[in-house]
């Protein structure tokens, strides 16, 4: 859905991310990569998979180019078409890649043997690592990270992840009218690309946490978390 010519949505429950403001966190125009290191996120543990590509490019920053997703295919070629794209976009990057824990899962070959989509994705050339399991570690990591200073920034091309943003993610109501909603984020459309965003925030954040600090930076409100 469209409202006046940008990204909108029907908001129907609760709100996941308190923090997103769109005319703050969208960008006006393309984000161009300047040749800085990228990270993955991937929601691999199924067949509606989704990916995210995002850059550091200060210490307190967070660009997110790219995102994937599509509503019915297989691992193995959403890697490949994933892939492709990147290094058509984003030639010679150096890549991290997180995924969804469940990713890692086994399950049974034709040949007897086992596998896991984060294994079948490692096939492909994807070194991806599981990321953290605790959901709401990863909602706090997206939100608090949206309230520093020029911290999130999303390029416009990103239609999915914002109209998520802009109430697609969300916990849906426990009956009709009754102010009571669901422990968690309703399985839909967007909640594949926002798990992706999540899975590879919340690893930038755990590994910026690990850091030493050498002085202390502005942020928009106490807590707020920086990468």
């Amino acid at each position: 859905m469209y409202v006046e010519g940008k990204p909108g949505v029907i908001v129907t429950g609760k709100l996941v991310y308190n923090n997103f403001k769109r005319n703050y966190h969208v960008a006006k125009d393309q984000l161009i990569w300047s040749g800085i290191p990228l990270y993955r996120g991937w929601d691999n543990s199924g067949n509606i998979p989704a990916a995210v590509v995002v850059g550091v490019p200060s210490p307190r920053q967070v660009h997110v180019f790219k995102e994937f997703h599509h509503d019915k295919m297989n691992i193995v070629g959403f890697a490949k078409h994933v892939i492709n794209q990147c290094n058509i976009l984003f030639p010679g990057a150096e890549w991290l890649d997180w995924g969804d824990p469940a990713g890692e899962n086994k399950f049974s070959t034709k040949d007897g043997g086992w596998t896991s989509n984060a294994q079948l994705m490692r096939e492909q050339g994807v070194a991806v690592q599981p990321s953290e399991q605790n959901p709401q570690a990863r909602y706090n990591a997206v939100d608090d990270q949206l309230l520093v200073i020029d911290g999130v920034l999303i390029d416009p091309s990103c239609t999915r992840l914002i109209n998520g943003f802009m109430g697609g993610y969300h916990y849906g109501e426990v009956g009709a009218g009754t102010g009571i909603y669901q422990d968690t984020p309703l399985k839909n459309r967007f909640s594949h690309i926002h798990d992706a965003l999540q899975y590879v925030m919340v690893r930038l954040v755990e590994n910026n946490r690990k850091k030493p600090k050498s002085g202390r930076w502005k942020r928009r409100n106490r807590g707020a978390m920086a990468i």
